[in-house]
């Protein structure tokens, strides 16, 4: 395979979707009935399917979960496969109900893979409700909170397979969003620091305790890894002490954002999730309980 033909699952412009002009028909839908997914070439043409380079692994009950298997089991999805359709009405299907996105999805040993294997290799089958389909199920079933590792590492990785139709950022269908995306530093600055954080097992796990824990110490934890924008304890209005702290650390972005509240003379009181954890949380707003925290979220600065 030629280096072009490999593409990333997430990248600064959003999830790869493919978009289906008509649901599956229900034929389509069957599970597998054999003991292995087939080969990808005997797929029914109603489904777009990739390969995983490197596989991901999922958390050990997910065999239970959403597969075949009647105990828990280290998994590994080497491939995946996407149609458009309903609720099928046969199989052992689980769904994911995402804010406004409902997945339907199952894992089935698979026949193929693209990688060394590392676990027990599954294929996912994942039903969409709408006609645009994506990839962002693998972060949701990766299970963030518990064991951000495997999250963490689908940021990372790439797909084999057809050019997607397009990239799609979730928190984009809840806030006013096109005119951050657009610019043309985006990708490299603040696009680019977001990835870096969901794609580091720590401070991934900081960032979604956060959205549920706001306590004093989650706060200090989130200021530590560049996440949160006050550090605790300081007097109200005083960044200067999160300004030393990004540039410690050499957070360009993250110094931006301060300094820019340093100049607005603007109070800070509990604080807000930085200007760079917030394009995070953008990437996986259908996981969260968005509405929670739109409020604490901060825009990069003009």
């Amino acid at each position: 395979m030629a280096e072009e033909e490999f593409r990333h699952i997430l990248t600064p412009r959003g999830w790869a979707f493919w978009r289906f002009s008509a649901p599956a028909p229900s034929a389509d839908t069957e599970l597998p009935k054999a003991e292995r997914a087939p080969p990808i070439d005997e797929v029914p043409p109603s489904w777009t399917c990739v390969l995983l380079w490197p596989s991901v692994s999922l958390p050990m009950y997910r065999a239970m979960d959403v597969g075949p298997h009647a105990k828990t089991l280290t998994t590994s999805i080497t491939s995946v496969c996407l149609t458009y359709g309903t609720e099928p009405s046969e199989g052992r299907w689980f769904t994911l109900k995402l804010l406004t996105r409902t997945y339907y999805v199952a894992i089935v040993p698979d026949s193929v893979s693209a990688a060394p294997l590392s676990h027990f290799s599954h294929r996912l089958y994942i039903i969409c409700e709408t006609e645009t389909c994506d990839l962002s199920p693998l972060f949701a079933l990766s299970d963030p909170l518990d064991f951000p590792q495997y999250a963490s590492r689908v940021v990372r990785s790439y797909f084999i397979g057809s050019e997607p139709d397009g990239r799609w950022i979730p928190g984009c269908d809840f806030v006013q969003c096109s005119d951050i995306v657009t610019r043309s530093e985006f990708e490299q600055t603040y696009g680019r620091g977001a990835l870096d954080i969901l794609a580091d097992p720590e401070r991934l796990n900081v960032l979604y305790k956060l959205i549920y824990d706001q306590s004093q110490k989650m706060r200090e934890e989130g200021f530590k890894r560049g996440l949160w924008t006050v550090k605790p304890g300081t007097p109200p209005g005083d960044v200067w002490p999160a300004i030393e702290d990004a540039v410690k650390r050499r957070d360009l972005n993250q110094l931006k954002d301060l300094t820019g509240l340093a100049e607005q003379g603007q109070p800070a009181k509990r604080g807000q999730f930085t200007t760079t954890a917030s394009v995070a949380l953008l990437y996986v707003a259908h996981l969260l309980p968005f509405e929670r925290i739109k409020e604490l979220l901060r825009p990069p600065p003009k």
